[in-house]
């Protein structure tokens, strides 16, 4: 889980630095994916 949240900040990171917003398109794809995949039984 800590290191899931790493990778999001990283890539939230990146979005703010580079001003490429399609990184936070992929943020909002793995919050999502790891929501169904493990907070949904």
């Amino acid at each position: 889980m800590r290191g899931f949240l790493g990778f999001l900040g990283f890539l939230g990171f990146n979005a703010f630095r580079t001003g490429d917003y399609s990184w936070l398109l992929w943020f909002l794809w793995f919050a999502w994916l790891y929501y169904f995949k493990h907070l949904r039984r």
